[in-house]
């Protein structure tokens, strides 16, 4: 189970600091596998975005499952009906490839660029059989996930499709750049109870970040006057952003492309909010 749900790029080997949490079964039932997966993905991903890099590691099941179903297009075709856990229809015998990139890097690009509305799928579940999670509900949380030393965000608030609700305009992501520089050596004899005991207290509260219909702070996408007061980026803009990276981000986004800045802003934003 460790293997699959936390392997590093080689996928053959297994960190000894695991075995402590499956040698008993009882007690293994009640930590949180999923969110301590999701978090080992999203750092794999993450190193992965790094030039020169050639692999990923993480659970890239869960990645490939989740993207066959809400992005159909890139799924190889079965003629299985889904059923739980919805992995198994893409391990059948007699999937059909010719339809889908497979492993054409060229195809998924083409794909993804050509994407419209409709190609898409929020909740392609709805329509399949499935159990009721006693934690569905706190799935919507915007909150940390932690794994050991691993910090990432649940951005739950940037995916309220997902859902059911409608999408807002969500808060700026939160900066976790200083997790980013922590690595497992750093905190090898540190009791992890006693790391980010923050983190720790806001994901052990995450029930009360449930999402609603109704969250302050936020603007319906939905309103007119607020899409027609949005700036307009220009193709110039663009390009320049591409290349030289986010150092631009606080350009002024005009259609005349000005290469002037907007000032900073005076209140100092917290890295955590």
């Amino acid at each position: 189970m460790i293997a699959v749900l936390f392997p590093d790029k080689s996928h053959s080997v297994l960190h000894s600091s695991w075995f402590k949490f499956v040698k008993d079964f009882d007690e293994c039932g009640k930590y949180s596998w999923g969110s301590a997966c999701l978090a080992y993905l999203y750092r794999e991903m993450c190193k992965a975005c790094r030039v020169g890099c050639m692999s990923v590691g993480g659970c890239s099941l869960i990645l490939a499952v989740w993207t066959y179903y809400r992005i159909p297009r890139l799924a190889p075709k079965s003629e299985i009906a889904p059923s739980y856990p919805y992995a198994t229809r893409f391990a059948q015998r007699g999937m059909e490839y010719f339809s889908s990139p497979n492993t054409f890097l060229d195809g998924y690009r083409f794909i993804l660029d050509h994407m419209v509305q409709g190609d898409f799928l929020w909740r392609p579940y709805e329509e399949y059989p499935r159990r009721t999670q006693r934690e569905a509900r706190a799935w919507s949380a915007t909150t940390y996930i932690i794994c050991f030393h691993i910090v990432e965000m649940h951005h739950a608030d940037r995916v309220r499709l997902q859902f059911g609700f409608t999408q807002n305009i969500p808060q700026p992501p939160r900066c976790l750049g200083d997790h980013h520089l922590v690595t497992k050596n750093d905190v090898k004899d540190c009791n992890y109870r006693d790391v980010n005991i923050n983190e720790n207290n806001e994901w052990k509260g995450r029930k009360n970040l449930i999402m609603t219909a109704s969250t302050q702070g936020f603007i319906d996408i939905s309103d007119d006057q607020v899409l027609e007061n949005l700036p307009t980026i220009s193709p110039q803009q663009l390009a320049r952003f591409m290349n030289d990276g986010p150092s631009h981000q606080n350009d002024e986004l005009s259609s005349d492309d000005s290469p002037q800045r907007q000032p900073p802003p005076n209140i100092e934003q917290p890295l955590v909010q």
